[in-house]
């Protein structure tokens, strides 16, 4: 029987987040990046995530109000990146469309 180690992440529901965490981490891959304070914006090994689904706008989206709290990033940037993340919405919702 193989044990696998799951996400320490709880959610605001309570409920723990449940999906494998990475090997030597106590966090899946979304949780990661996000608990990860050198991985958001202003943060020296920052990369901006690849916005190819709605997950991956949404951690964008974390990652600027986490950055813009803890001061990394201005406001400007902050408005800045959240444009990024209204087009790249904007995108999906026509990707998906086109799709049917």
């Amino acid at each position: 029987m193989s044990l696998t180690k799951t996400c320490e992440h709880i959610k605001t529901d309570g409920d723990p987040c449940g999906s494998p965490a990475l090997a030597d981490r106590q966090f899946c891959y979304f949780h990661n990046r996000f608990h990860d304070l050198n991985d958001m914006p202003g943060g020296p090994d920052y990369e901006v995530p690849v916005l190819e689904d709605h997950l991956s706008v949404q951690l964008f989206i974390m990652q600027i109000a986490k950055a813009q709290c803890c001061g990394s990033i201005s406001p400007l940037q902050a408005n800045s990146m959240l444009s990024f993340a209204r087009i790249a919405m904007q995108n999906l919702r026509l990707l998906r469309a086109s799709a049917k």
